[in-house]
């Protein structure tokens, strides 16, 4: 019986310690891959003419990651609708919503995002990743056209500008 139990605590000891061992390496994985992600996000926006803060780099990458959204087409998003905040401004549409932040967040789709201050960065980042994700699991096909719209043309327009802005980084699949 001694024997046994003897083995097993060096079992218990090496399985411990296996499992620490596996942790701190998928911590440096991690670190790793949110150091290469946050360097694509600085890239893409750079090579489209924009020098990102790090604050919207972080709200990119924590909101693409909560919503499993990739995150150089909401950073090519944020380009796109307000140079990645360079262009920002609540903007009252022909309609009478409104576009608010650095996604530009519609009226329409404030009720999605209750959750959030949509006057940060960070809640802005977050609805964008929100709506784009519900989008995306809804037509996977057109999700990014259909972030501005349903109309066909507008959505087709839209897919145009935000795949140029991609495809001035070999980031982009």
């Amino acid at each position: 019986m001694k024997d046994f139990l003897a083995k097993f605590f060096l079992l218990l000891v090496l399985s411990v310690i296996a499992f620490f061992i596996g942790e701190l390496v998928g911590m440096e994985q991690a670190k790793a891959d949110d150091t290469s992600s946050q360097d694509q996000v600085i890239e893409l926006a750079n090579k489209n003419g924009l020098k990102p803060s790090n604050r919207i780099v972080d709200a990119i990458l924590q909101a693409s990651s909560r919503y499993n959204i990739d995150p150089l087409e909401l950073t090519a998003i944020g380009i796109l609708e307000s140079g990645l905040g360079k262009y920002a401004r609540n903007r009252v549409n022909k309609n009478g919503t409104v576009d608010k932040g650095v996604f530009q967040i519609n009226t329409v789709n404030y009720k999605a995002c209750i959750e959030y201050n949509l006057t940060s960065i960070e809640g802005n980042a977050f609805c964008a990743a929100k709506i784009l994700s519900t989008i995306k699991s809804e037509h996977s096909k057109d999700y990014l056209g259909r972030y501005h719209s349903k109309t066909n043309y507008r959505k087709l327009a839209y897919i145009n500008k935000v795949n140029n802005i991609l495809a001035r980084s070999e980031l982009h699949d």
